[in-house]
């Protein structure tokens, strides 16, 4: 009666078997290499060098375009200390219309924790939000157009609404 190891043995002595028949390969001396080689390996080099040239220019832009603006609402900014934040919809829509801003509202719907795959929330783009809808955030969209973001004063899963920091 043969083991479990002797099993094993033959198993690995059978798949090893064509490999047995391989001759194994030595490197060429390295005069001896053709003259094609050394002009694939300069044309190689030329292409990874363009091709890393390439990428980093592209970071380089992708980055510069990619700077982080301060919201509005920030101290110092345009409508830091008007008590945005908080404020209910229709008063906003009011106080960017004497300014002679046009608003993008976007209408946020807050998750119960733990659900949606940690997900806190989704926003979509109505043409308009319940008059009754709290502002949470304001940013610019263009130079005549805010994008304003609001909320449903009553929505439970909800974070606070910063208080904003402006001097008394």
């Amino acid at each position: 009666m043969t083991t479990t190891n002797e099993l094993e043995e033959q198993r690995i002595e059978a798949f090893l078997a064509p490999l047995r028949a391989v001759s194994p390969v030595t490197r060429r001396q390295a005069s001896v290499r053709p003259r094609g080689h050394a002009r694939r390996l300069v044309l190689l080099a030329a292409a990874v060098l363009t091709i890393g040239t390439g990428v980093a220019a592209a970071r380089a832009i992708l980055v510069s375009s990619q700077q982080a603006t301060r919201s509005p609402l920030s101290s110092g900014e345009t409508f830091a200390c008007q008590g945005l934040e908080g404020m209910r919809a229709d008063r906003a829509a009011d106080f960017f219309a004497r300014r002679g801003l046009q608003v993008s509202w976007r209408f946020t719907e807050y998750f119960a924790p733990g659900t949606h795959g940690g997900l806190s929330g989704y926003a979509i783009e109505p043409r308009s939000v319940p008059s009754n809808s709290v502002v949470e955030d304001v940013d610019w969209l263009d130079a005549s157009t805010v994008i304003v973001s609001v909320r449903a004063p009553d929505d439970p899963n909800a974070p606070p609404i910063p208080s904003p920091n402006c001097p008394r």
